[in-house]
């Protein structure tokens, strides 16, 4: 399991579905978050008792914890991406002009410049083309069988040890273990015989009274 998890989650090689990559980017993401949220905490908290080492340590711990969020978002969008015979170029390159597009933008903003004003609608056109690449991430299925990339699943680590230790689990029988309770019915019908001629009512017959 636990070789699983670090192929999924740091390798760039192989291929997953759309379910997978979902549940994976959800847990990421969680995981990111409260972590985060943590971190931060703590370092707003050192620096209200001046404890600047501390708040420093939080933050570079913050920092180095996006990184690694970064690249793990990275390896799940080049396996589902693999998944329907894409390169993770995509996904970089169309993120790289959505970038350079609005830094463009904002300066032709600030500078009234016409030529860097034209990046607005190259940015606009990169960031819709970004949008459609991650619905295709969510949405789409992969390709039936091999491409380029291998096999649906391909890249994975083999799970036959884990297979194997699931099947050597051996539950008992329902069927034997009742066969081997003990009869409680008449152990108690046994235990209470004595109880239950002593509790009988008495009656009148025709040479008086018999228990």
């Amino acid at each position: 399991m636990a070789s699983y998890i670090l192929w999924l989650l740091f390798s760039f090689q192989g291929r997953i579905g759309r379910m997978l990559y979902f549940v994976a980017s959800m847990a990421a993401s969680m995981v990111f978050f409260l972590l985060q949220i943590g971190l931060l905490g703590r370092s707003f908290s050192a620096l209200g008792q001046h404890s600047f080492a501390d708040a420093s340590a939080a933050t570079l711990a913050s920092l180095a914890l996006t990184g690694v969020f970064l690249f793990a978002a990275s390896a799940l969008i080049a396996k589902r991406l693999h998944d329907f015979g894409y390169s993770l170029w995509w996904h970089f390159g169309l993120l790289c002009a959505v970038l350079v597009g609005g830094l463009l933008a904002g300066v032709g903003a600030a500078t009234q410049s016409p030529v860097a004003l034209l990046a607005i609608p190259v940015s606009g056109l990169a960031g819709l083309g970004s949008a459609v690449l991650s619905a295709m991430l969510l949405f789409r299925a992969g390709t039936k069988g091999d491409n380029a990339y291998g096999a649906p699943g391909a890249g994975a680590p083999d799970s036959s040890d884990s297979e194997d230790w699931a099947k050597s689990i051996k539950l008992p029988d329902p069927a034997s273990v009742l066969r081997s309770a003990p009869d409680t019915g008449a152990a108690y019908v046994t235990a209470n015989a004595p109880m239950a001629v002593s509790n009988a009512p008495r009656t009148f017959g025709r040479r008086g009274v018999r228990a």
